[in-house]
Order: structure tokens, then C-alpha cells, then sequence
């Protein structure tokens, strides 16, 4: 498994990514979003450096005793040890961190899905394609016709969720997920919390 927790953007260094992965930048280009998907999604699985001064493998290799941590315990400790090195990154994940560890709050097969960075862009391309050749719909009442009715049709080629069978899971109460992994909530937790989220 990545270690996600272990990668910030603010450590990533699109130039750099872009001049020493020729593949990559052949196939995306030079463009920092793009570059940083690329590297969130697949480039820490085949140990590619984000930047010069930061090196996944290496650090896996000092810090071997990080893999039976849980997502906050690597939290931490990736904040005590670099804070000093480099204070601005760090400060961020610090401010952000309520926010970065509710990704660790579903499941893992969820992940992917959740560091999407534009699911709702894709999905009006269909229809952005066809406003503008169509030149605008006239009234209000046939562009909300023509926009359903395109959706529906790309509808059709989406595809289901990984784990789409954990949905139901999610919002019951009996269950939360930590690190992704779905525990059962007892039933002194279940009925001190009103809410699960």
C-alpha cells in the first residue's frame, strides 16, 4: 500500500517530475495538475522522486517501522521530522490536517476515486461539446432538456465505483472505517455519537 500520507503536493516539484520522467512528460505534457495526478496515482507506486529533495524510497528504507502506524501516527511523525527542514510545507499539512485525514475515514478502495481532481468537469464535457455547437440552447426550459437528456446518454458509459458494495456502509452507524479498513463501532461508541460524521 502508498503511503499517501507520506506525499504532499508541497514537496512535489512539477519541473522536475516533467525532466527526469521523459514518459510521462511525453504523455501529459508539462502541466503542474496533471503531473501531480500522475504522480499521486501511479508514480509513488513505482518509487518516482517528486522532487530532488524529497525521496519516497529513501525515506521508506530509514522509516520501515511506519507501516503498522496508522494514517495519523505518519502524520506526525512526517510533521516532527521535516518541520525543520521545511517549515512552510509542513505548516500547511498542519492547517489542513483535519481535512487531509477524513480521506482515511472511507474505504480504501474509495481512494482513487476520492483524489479525482475535476469528476464533475468530466462529466459536462458531453454537454459543454454540444452547447457549443449548437451555438446555446434558446430558452432556459430547452437548455434543461437538452442537458438531461445528454447526461443520460453519458450515463451509460460511466463506470461503477470501486467498492461500490461499501456504500451502504459509509453512512450506517454500526460501521466507520480507520485507515480504510471497516471496523464494526461498538455499542457504547454507537450510543454516545448522534451522528457518524
Amino acid at each position: 500500500m502508498s503511503d499517501y500520507i507520506l506525499t504532499s503536493e508541497y514537496l512535489f516539484d512539477h519541473e522536475y517530475y516533467a525532466a527526469k520522467y521523459q514518459d510521462v512528460r511525453d504523455a501529459l505534457g508539462v502541466e503542474r495538475a496533471a503531473l501531480w495526478n500522475h504522480y499521486q496515482n501511479f508514480g509513488i507506486n513505482e518509487n518516482r522522486r517528486p522532487s530532488l529533495a524529497y525521496d519516497p524510497a529513501v525515506y521508506r528504507t530509514q522509516h520501515g517501522d511506519l507501516a503498522s502506524l496508522s494514517a495519523r501516527d505518519r502524520w506526525y511523525h512526517f510533521t516532527k521530522t521535516f518541520e525543520a527542514k521545511y517549515p512552510t510545507a509542513v505548516e500547511k499539512l498542519v492547517k489542513t490536517k483535519e481535512l487531509t485525514m477524513q480521506f482515511y475515514d472511507f474505504p480504501a478502495e474509495h481512494w482513487s476515486h476520492i483524489r479525482s481532481t475535476n469528476p464533475i468537469e468530466s462529466m459536462f464535457a458531453t454537454v459543454r461539446l454540444r452547447t457549443r455547437k449548437t451555438k446555446g440552447c434558446g430558452s432556459r426550459k430547452a437548455t434543461l432538456a437538452i442537458v438531461y437528456q445528454l447526461a443520460c446518454c453519458a450515463q451509460k458509459r460511466w463506470r461503477a465505483l470501486n467498492g461500490s458494495d461499501l456504500m451502504a456502509d459509509i453512512v450506517d452507524a454500526r460501521f466507520r472505517f480507520k485507515d480504510g479498513i471497516k471496523e464494526a463501532v461498538s455499542d457504547a461508541d454507537l450510543l454516545t455519537s448522534n451522528t457518524k460524521f
